[in-house]
């Protein structure tokens, strides 16, 4: 079954298919500040430093993979095996937003990735809606809040994949 079309997301672009990055662990990097996403305790998912202790890097690689039925993927964490959501299952870091959480399988969301024709970055978004995800205020301080926001096209909402060998 062939990726379907997705629309353009607020300031992103229309792309002529959805986006297949192969499935694989990656650390997900914010474009404006350089952190990455990662786990913090068992609720919250925070932009972080990437320079972290060797036996605490897991917390920072994400396994993607893509669903062929959802035309979508599920984000799931190496360390602790819980998933990226975006149903509002916690209370958020910063009151009043719309924050990704973490997740059982049975809680898991799915997302697609949008690719800019600028950066070469993805705009992170849930399947079901037509916001992005967004690193709060673009800050590079360790545990800033991630939340899903409507799109305005700034790097604070752009992410890259390394991939982990």
């Amino acid at each position: 079954m062939a990726p379907k079309s997705l629309p353009p997301i607020g300031k992103f672009p229309a792309q002529g298919k959805a986006v297949v990055i192969a499935d694989g662990t990656y650390n997900i990097i914010n474009l404006a500040s350089g952190t990455a996403l990662r786990i913090s305790g068992t609720e919250n998912i925070v932009g972080d430093s990437r320079e972290l202790p060797l036996s605490t890097q897991p917390e920072e690689e994400w396994t993607l993979k893509y669903d062929h039925t959802q035309n979508a993927y599920t984000i799931v964490n190496k360390s602790s095996g819980t998933y990226i959501t975006s149903d509002q299952l916690y209370t958020p870091l910063v009151q009043g937003q719309t924050e990704i959480f973490q997740a059982t399988s049975s809680q898991l969301s799915y997302f697609t990735l949008h690719l800019t024709t600028i950066t070469g970055a993805y705009a992170i978004n849930p399947a079901e809606g037509g916001q992005v995800v967004e690193l709060f205020q673009g800050s590079s301080a360790s545990g800033t809040a991630v939340q899903i926001v409507d799109s305005d096209g700034t790097p604070k909402q752009l992410w890259s994949f390394a991939a982990i060998a």
